[in-house]
């Protein structure tokens, strides 16, 4: 029965299906099911023979994967069709089969994901086990969907999420190839880099580690101008962190006292994350200029000379801020009387 709807290609997504359920089937089956699924353009069942390549990973690996998966990831690439990611990600093989995957095998992947209009939590595990052997192909892969063809124009796109679950791990392991990668994407008149680059960074180094620290330091020792505007979109992200401070004293020390760049410096300084109660901002600033008040201690007379000239605009930002609070706390207080 099962070869006679093979020879008439019928029903070939529930063949394939009772197959993978069963799992009684040969490697040859596979085969001829793929080649009458590819035949007919019946997407479901080309992604159920996938799967099946994956489920059977511990047998015939290396046929599986050249004659089961190329083939079948080959014409989904040709369908922008990446539901197979759905069927793959959770299965106990998928760890095994993709990180014993080539190169080459690993970038038809990731170009089969490439229609993904997100990088969600299925899609991230099966990039977190390429990652393992490929981290550089990780990074190529992101800036295609940042940058370049792999960017899909609509409100519902995103190239990368706001935060990773397990592909911080690995790309996170070397930190020269991070840097100098992202380092490769920056552009000087690209004033959205803080949000494309320079966050990309923050997600897989969100602790600011000090082995990321001392890269940028090195990046930014000789004092090139497009070096010091990269690491400023990355410190962007920090939210005012106490470990970046390092960083923002040793670039002042890099740039004339008139430099457009310090007010970029002020803006990783007073950048803050969410607030919380009526006066979250005000203490929020207030805590900035207790830590910015050390700077008047420092060494360097450059830095000193900074803090002189920030810490009585930070000031005035706070009692704009109380002033403010005050104001609407008031408007409230006004609006609930009205109403009783």
């Amino acid at each position: 029965m099962i070869a006679r709807l093979l020879r008439e290609g019928e029903y070939l997504a529930d063949i394939a299906s009772h197959f993978r359920k069963t799992g009684t089937v040969s490697l040859d089956t596979i085969k001829e099911l793929l080649g009458k699924a590819i035949a007919a353009c019946n997407d479901i069942a080309i992604i159920e023979c996938l799967i099946m390549a994956i489920e059977k990973t511990e047998h015939n690996k290396h046929l599986l994967k050249e004659d089961v998966f190329a083939p079948a990831i080959k014409h989904l690439i040709t369908k922008n069709d990446a539901r197979w990611i759905r069927g793959a990600w959770y299965l106990p093989q998928s760890k095994v089969f993709f990180e014993s995957l080539s190169a080459k095998e690993s970038d038809m992947v990731l170009e089969s994901l490439a229609p993904l209009r997100k990088i969600d939590c299925d899609s991230e595990k099966i990039l977190t086990y390429i990652a393992e052997k490929y981290p550089e192909s990780i990074w190529r892969f992101l800036e295609k969907r940042i940058f370049g063809e792999h960017h899909i124009e609509g409100e519902h796109f995103q190239s990368f999420p706001y935060q990773f679950h397990e592909l911080q791990e690995p790309l996170s392991r070397s930190v020269n190839l991070a840097v100098e990668i992202v380092r490769g994407w920056f552009q000087a008149e690209d004033n959205d880099f803080q949000f494309t680059g320079g966050r990309l960074l923050n997600i897989v180094f969100p602790t600011f580690p000090d082995p990321f620290a001392q890269k940028l330091s090195h990046l930014i020792g000789p004092g090139y101008r497009d070096d010091l505007r990269f690491t400023l979109s990355i410190l962007q992200n920090y939210n005012g962190n106490f470990a970046i401070h390092g960083l923002l004293k040793q670039m002042i020390e890099r740039l004339p006292d008139d430099d457009p760049l310090l007010d970029n410096i002020e803006i990783c300084i007073l950048n803050t994350d969410v607030v919380v109660g009526e006066f979250g901002w005000v203490e929020a600033f207030q805590e900035r200029g207790v830590e910015i008040t050390h700077w008047l201690d420092d060494e360097s007379p450059k830095v000193n000379k900074f803090a002189l000239k920030y810490i009585p605009r930070l000031e005035e930002r706070i009692k704009f801020e109380q002033r403010s609070a005050e104001q609407r706390k008031a408007s409230r207080k006004l609006e609930f009387d009205s109403e009783v």
